[in-house]
């Protein structure tokens, strides 16, 4: 057996450090407008934004059709009153869920739709959108697991209007600190903030809100989940969806940390969880 130190993907906090160099540098802009150092500045921002958002902006761009494509559907399910996707083991994903509400002391009766062509899950409201695909893939197992953390997200009230409203105030809150700190650039340096530094300030102040919102919600769905089902069922479903969305698991996205990160934060105790480098004993 030999002891080494292992990295994984990047943790909520390293994203953060990345994004503050961003926004400094970004500010420095305004101060060396018109000297050769701004063009350093610039050419640090664009190498944290590709190291924290790139990724980000690739499967957003994807995320975003496939959101689309499922509203179309929703909607066109509403108005013709039917699922349009019929499958034998929608009955069985339903017992599952009522079992798994039962468990979970959810009372509110969850709904189920399987849609095509979306090759991921998600609550929404009160129900779960399942992506026909996966039934193809996962195991019996791994779907359970998946409809547990969907699950976590409803009995935590991460998709419920409070929810909602908690995040609009956070964003209203962090679009004021933009302004105050675009204000005490203009009073410091006594020139008027760049385009390049206000664009920049917005995307990285709201990339990081969108983080500090969102990450810990699915680190805690996880470990809900993992308390009513096989852990071991999480992390693979993870890997398998991972591998059909052609996802690297060590980079982290808006919404979402690393596979990675969250396969390691259902084995590690809470102080390391969320740690760039831990040991592994092999």
């Amino acid at each position: 057996m030999t002891l080494k130190l292992v990295q994984r993907g990047y943790s909520l906090k390293i994203n953060v450090y990345i994004l503050l160099v961003m926004i400094v540098f970004a500010c420095f802009d305004s101060v060396f407008q018109l000297s050769a150092l701004r063009y350093i500045c610039i050419v640090i921002v664009f190498l944290c934004a590709i190291v924290s958002m790139g990724p980000a902006l690739y499967r957003t761009s994807r995320a975003t059709l496939s959101w689309i494509l499922t509203g179309i559907w929703e909607i066109l399910s509403r108005i013709f009153k039917r699922e349009f996707t019929t499958d034998l083991r929608r009955d069985a994903m339903l017992y599952e869920i009522h079992n798994l509400c039962d468990k979970m002391d959810i009372k509110r009766k969850v709904k189920l739709k399987i849609v095509p062509n979306l090759q991921n899950a998600r609550a929404s409201g009160y129900g779960i959108i399942f992506g026909k695909p996966l039934l193809d893939i996962l195991s019996r197992d791994e779907i359970r697991a998946i409809l547990a953390h969907e699950l976590a997200h409803i009995k935590l009230a991460h998709v419920k209007r409070k929810s909602v409203k908690t995040q609009i105030f956070i964003l209203t809150a962090l679009f004021a600190m933009i302004v105050v700190l675009l204000a005490l650039l203009y009073v410091s340096t006594s020139r008027e903030p760049t385009s390049f530094t206000i664009s920049t300030l917005f995307i990285g102040i709201i990339t990081i809100s969108i983080r500090f919102i969102s990450w810990p919600g699915e680190y805690e769905a996880d470990a809900i989940a993992s308390q009513h089902v096989d852990k071991s069922a999480i992390q693979s479903g993870l890997l398998v969806i991972s591998k059909v969305r052609e996802m690297d698991i060590n980079w982290s996205y808006y919404s979402h940390p690393s596979i990675s990160n969250r396969i390691a934060n259902l084995d590690w105790p809470q102080n390391v969880r969320h740690k760039k480098w831990y040991l592994s004993l092999d």
